[in-house]
């Protein structure tokens, strides 16, 4: 898939709103992409446990609703957006634990923000 700069932008656009759903002090979210086309989008949130309080991250927030939607996710790019204050791009690539369950899906690449450019990353399997 050949990712253009004005694909990017419109990526990042979605992304940021769908990030404005988070209650996270880091809003964090990841769409799914299929040609080019966005097919599913999650953002991260928290869950109150019984003691305690952890979060969901975007990633795994992104392959539990294609899952329970009956999204297909292999061969698919997912795409990581990260919103810091006055709409400025942050560091997204996903975590270890992320990565694993983007791998375990079958998806072949992501777009994430290194703090300075947009990067696409393969995904070995």
């Amino acid at each position: 898939m050949v990712i253009k700069d004005k694909d990017i932008e419109w990526y990042r656009t979605a992304a940021r709103a769908k990030a404005a759903d988070s209650d996270m002090r880091k809003p964090m979210s990841a769409l799914l992409l299929r040609k080019n086309e966005v097919i599913c989008e999650a953002n991260n949130y928290r869950v109150w446990g019984f003691q305690e309080k952890f979060s969901i991250h975007a990633e795994e927030a992104l392959i539990s609703l294609c899952a329970k939607k009956g999204i297909k996710t292999s061969g698919c790019t997912v795409f990581v957006y990260r919103k810091r204050a006055k709409n400025i791009n942050g560091t997204s690539r996903p975590c270890i634990k992320c990565m694993e369950i983007l791998k375990k899906a079958g998806i072949k690449q992501i777009i994430y923000f290194n703090g300075d450019n947009f990067m696409v990353e393969g995904i070995k399997k």
